[in-house]
């Protein structure tokens, strides 16, 4: 469906224009479908069809990374966490004396998952622990602000409603949640490590503040194809926004 018509797309472009074949971006979401809209394109098309960059997100971050060292100095020495590597580092965390909530008493990992679901979550949306938190003071003073969370009746008149004091520990333990991942952060550069998604933030990041390097990207892709779209999470959405604004009418 899309995806063959993407492929289409691309093959017309290169039939139609003088574009050449590696000023075409095109973004899908899995190796396999990389894989199959290459050998689609490479019947159409032939050897060319090797020259369009055709990637994941992922591989395109780690692409420009690889490519750009220069604009990426602070990441040459950085290498991948295994799942096993950043299980450790998390419950390492988790045994400093200020997270002790986050520890139950005879089942101390039961945040675990969630907490590195968490952190996989908030770089998708491009958040900062920064950003968490401070989204979570908020909540917690304008549920302490709203009227409806003040009960009116009954032995709680005039006190929270235990519904609004419920919303509040989340909100705490979500703020606890910030710090936890700002330690993460801050080990992973210690120990000179970063995890899958460290690739897109990096790449978004890196584009918002080095203008040559946006440019750079800018002026080598003159088409854009991003699979399934509607998709995307704020982060890769971010980095297609930045190099598409380039041109007036993207």
């Amino acid at each position: 469906g899309k995806t063959t018509i993407l492929t289409l797309r691309i093959a017309n472009i290169l039939r139609l224009t003088d574009t050449p074949a590696n000023g075409i971006l095109a973004i899908t979401y899995t190796d396999a479908g990389v894989k199959a809209m290459r050998i689609k394109l490479h019947e159409i098309i032939g050897s060319r069809a090797h020259d369009v960059r055709i990637h994941t997100f992922h591989s395109f971050a780690s692409s420009i990374i690889a490519e750009c060292p220069d604009h990426f100095i602070h990441l040459s020495d950085r290498k991948q966490l295994t799942p096993i590597e950043q299980e450790l580092l998390i419950i390492s965390i988790l045994e400093e004396p200020v997270f002790a909530k986050l520890r139950p008493i005879g089942k101390p990992d039961a945040y675990l998952y969630s907490i590195i679901k968490s952190i996989e979550d908030a770089k998708r949306e491009a958040l900062t622990p920064d950003a968490v938190k401070k989204y979570s003071n908020q909540e917690i003073k304008r549920i302490k602000n709203d009227e409806s969370s003040i009960s009116t009746r009954g032995a709680t008149k005039g006190e929270l409603k235990a519904e609004a004091k419920e919303l509040i520990e989340k909100c705490e333990r979500t703020i606890l949640f910030a710090d936890v991942y700002d330690r993460y952060e801050q080990k992973k550069i210690e120990n000179k490590k970063m995890d899958f998604n460290d690739l897109i933030i990096e790449l978004l990041v890196t584009l918002r503040k080095d203008e040559l390097l946006l440019r750079l990207i800018q002026e080598r892709f003159l088409y854009i194809h991003v699979d399934e779209h509607q998709d995307t999470n704020d982060a890769q959405n971010f980095i297609i926004a930045l190099i598409a604004e380039f041109f007036e009418t993207p």
